[in-house]
């Protein structure tokens, strides 16, 4: 079995890294979820207020079938 030469090994490294994501990379990332970030707090507040008027509407729908049940 030949052995391969420096060059020819150190070719093939820097050929099978074309895929790993670079420090620039990463930051373009990073500033992209950074300004996306304000939109998904606003979606996720709203989100959360809708669920807490969607649960205290059932309540209060809840307990007005158990007072009418009640008186009759």
């Amino acid at each position: 079995m030949a052995t391969a030469s420096v060059e020819q090994r150190l070719s093939r490294l820097e050929g099978g890294y074309d895929h790993v994501a670079t420090k620039a990379d990463l930051f373009q990332l990073e500033n992209r979820i950074m300004s996306h970030m304000g939109q998904l707090e606003s979606r996720l507040m709203r989100g959360m207020v809708s669920l807490m008027v969607a649960v205290t509407l059932v309540a209060l729908a809840a307990i007005g079938i158990f007072v009418q049940t009640l008186l009759g």
